[in-house]
C-alpha cells in the first residue's frame, strides 16, 4: 500500500512538471521527424533546366536538333531520378538556380544544330559548346551535370556517328565556385545566432512577471506597447551583437566576406524582431524563467532544425506567391532569412532580389507579434 501511495504521489508531481514531461516524451519523436526531413531533402532527385537557344529549332522550316533532343529527354521513361524542365530564357533559368528550384541550368547554343550538321556531313567544325550553370560546389549539381553531359554526348554521337564532339563550359552562379563547405555554412549559422534569442528574449519578458515588477509598472501607467517595446529593443541589441560576434569569428577562421553589409544588417534586424515577436508566445505559456528554459526548447528545436539554419531543408510547395514558393518551412521566419543571406553573400544579389524573403519575414513577424502580444497581455498584463 505504501508503494501505491508513493506511485500516486510521484504521478501528481510528474503532472505538475507538465512541460518537462512533454519535452521528455516528445524529443525522440521530434528527431525522427528531423531525420525524415533530412532524408527527404537529400532524396536522389536531380533537377535540370534546359534553355534551347538553337536557331534552327526556332526556324519555321526546320526542327534542327535542339527540339528532338528536348523531346527525347522530356519523354524518356528511363530518367527516373532526373526532373527535366524546358525554360524559356537564361534570366528565368538563373532565377530558378538562385532560388534553389533547380540544380543544373543547361544552355543549348544558337549553333547547336549547325555544329551537329557539319560534323554529320564530315565538315571540319568546332565541337558543340554547351554551357552548364549552377552552384558547382553542390553535390546535386555535380551528379546532375554528369548525367545530362552523358545524355548529350550520347545523343550527339548517335546523330553523327562520332564521339568526343561535346565541349562543356561551366559557369558558377555568384561566387559558389570558390567557396568551402565551412563558408557555405555561415549564413545558416548567422541566423542560428539570432534563433538563440528565443531563450533570452522569452526570459526577459517572463522575468518582469516572475519578480512582481509588472504590478509596479502597471501603477505607473506604462502602456503595454511601451513595456514590450523597451524589452524588445534591448533584445534586438543582443541579437545584433550575437550576429556581429558570429561573423567576426567566421572571418577570423577564414570566411571570405562578399556582399552588402547594409543588407546583412537589415536581414539580421528583421529576423531578430520576428524571433522576439515569437518569444511573446513562449512567454505567454511560461510563469517562470525556469519554465521558459523548458517550454522554449520546443520551438528552439523546430526553428533550429527545420528552418534550414543548420542544414538545407526542402519540403513540398503548397502554392506560389508571385513566383515565390510557399511550403511548410515558410511558416518559420529564419528559413526566409537563410535564403536571403545566401543570395546576398554568395549570389551577389541586391535589395530587389531579396524582397520576397523580407516580405515573408515582415508578414510572419506581424502574425507572431499579434498572437504573442494578445496571449502575453491576457496571461501577464490583464488586470482582473
Amino acid at each position: 500500500m505504501k508503494l501505491l501511495s508513493i506511485i500516486r504521489k510521484s504521478l501528481k508531481e510528474q503532472y505538475r512538471s507538465f512541460w518537462l514531461l512533454i519535452l521528455t516524451v516528445s524529443c525522440a519523436p521530434f528527431f525522427v521527424l528531423v531525420y525524415y526531413l533530412i532524408v527527404e531533402s537529400y532524396e536522389q532527385k536531380y533537377r535540370i533546366d534546359i534553355v534551347n537557344n538553337d536557331i534552327q529549332t526556332k526556324a519555321s522550316d526546320s526542327t534542327g536538333y535542339g527540339a528532338p533532343f528536348l523531346h527525347h529527354i522530356l519523354h524518356s521513361d528511363t530518367l527516373t531520378s532526373i526532373e527535366i524542365r524546358e525554360t524559356e530564357t537564361l534570366i528565368e533559368g538563373e532565377e530558378r538556380i538562385k532560388s534553389r528550384k533547380t540544380d543544373v541550368l543547361v544552355i543549348l547554343p544558337e549553333n547547336f544544330s549547325e555544329r551537329i550538321s557539319d560534323q554529320k556531313k564530315g565538315n571540319i567544325s568546332e565541337p558543340v559548346a554547351v554551357e552548364f550553370i549552377g552552384d558547382i560546389t553542390s553535390m546535386k549539381y555535380m551528379i546532375g551535370a554528369v548525367w545530362i553531359y552523358s545524355i548529350l554526348s550520347e545523343f550527339i554521337s548517335t546523330e553523327t556517328g562520332l564521339s568526343g564532339l561535346l565541349q562543356l563550359r561551366e559557369t558558377p552562379i555568384g561566387v559558389s565556385g570558390n567557396r568551402t563547405d565551412f563558408e557555405l555554412s555561415i549564413p545558416g549559422l548567422l541566423i542560428f545566432s539570432i534563433i538563440m534569442l528565443m531563450l533570452s528574449a522569452s526570459s526577459a519578458f517572463v522575468y518582469e512577471s516572475e519578480n512582481k515588477t509588472l504590478a509596479r509598472i502597471k501603477i505607473t501607467r506604462v502602456s503595454t506597447a511601451e513595456l514590450l517595446g523597451g524589452i524588445s529593443f534591448v533584445q534586438l541589441l543582443v541579437g545584433i551583437i550575437s550576429v556581429a560576434l558570429t561573423l567576426i569569428t567566421a572571418l577570423l577562421l577564414g570566411f571570405r566576406y562578399e556582399g552588402s553589409l547594409v543588407l546583412v544588417l537589415l536581414i539580421s534586424v528583421m529576423t531578430s524582431l520576428s524571433i522576439i515577436a515569437f518569444c511573446l508566445i513562449i512567454a505567454a505559456f511560461s510563469k517562470t524563467v525556469t519554465q521558459v528554459l523548458i517550454v522554449g526548447n520546443f520551438p528552439l528545436f523546430v526553428f533550429m532544425f527545420l528552418s534550414g539554419a543548420m542544414f538545407p531543408i526542402q519540403t513540398k510547395t503548397w502554392f506560389p506567391v508571385a513566383g515565390y514558393d510557399i511550403s511548410l518551412i515558410s511558416l518559420l521566419s529564419p528559413s526566409h532569412a537563410v535564403s536571403a543571406l545566401n543570395k546576398v553573400l554568395f549570389m551577389q544579389e541586391g535589395f530587389n532580389a531579396i524582397i520576397p524573403e523580407l516580405s515573408s519575414i515582415l508578414v510572419l513577424s506581424f502574425i507572431y507579434g499579434i498572437i504573442g502580444g494578445w496571449l502575453f497581455y491576457r496571461r501577464h498584463l490583464r488586470i482582473e
